[in-house]
């Protein structure tokens, strides 16, 4: 063989083990940059339920304030704080329909038509349905408002 052969071949086989070497270190380093996705999902999720577990625990919160043995006498006005505070909070994702549907029920309470009250109400009550943790709070705030 001749010197260039000997030169082409040795110059191959030191680019193929360069390549080989690079591409196992590119996939050495791949876990961890998947671990720090996983990381940042993970602390999304947290962040999401934390937002859904206060969210939770404020309109239960929230409902319970505007029961029949509150201070505030002038319907009215109670419906209108009811409606800043439940307008103030930050609504997870999974209850943007639940949220839109009081702030309705609220409109249409304000209103005073009896054909949107009953509507309001019947909406009201399917939520009553979908949202154990509501139940009771916003059973009470029907029976109390939407007669």
């Amino acid at each position: 063989m001749s010197f260039a052969r000997i030169l082409f071949f040795a110059l191959l086989l030191f680019y193929s083990a360069l390549i080989l070497s690079f591409t196992s270190m590119v996939n050495a380093f791949q876990p961890v940059k998947n671990l720090s996705l996983n990381t940042t999902a993970n602390a999304v999720d947290n962040q999401q339920q934390q937002l859904v577990s206060d969210y939770q625990q404020k309109l239960n919160t929230i409902l319970d304030n505007y029961s029949p043995t509150d201070t505030i006498k002038n319907e009215k006005q109670k419906m209108q704080l009811l409606e800043n505070d439940l307008l103030a909070m930050k609504v997870p994702s999974i209850y943007r329909n639940l949220h839109l549907d009081l702030i309705k029920a609220l409109y249409a309470y304000q209103q005073g038509q009896k054909d949107s009250l009953a509507q309001s109400r019947l909406l009201l009550q399917e939520s009553v349905k979908k949202y154990a943790w509501l139940s009771s709070n916003l059973s009470l705030f029907i029976i109390n408002n939407f007669q």
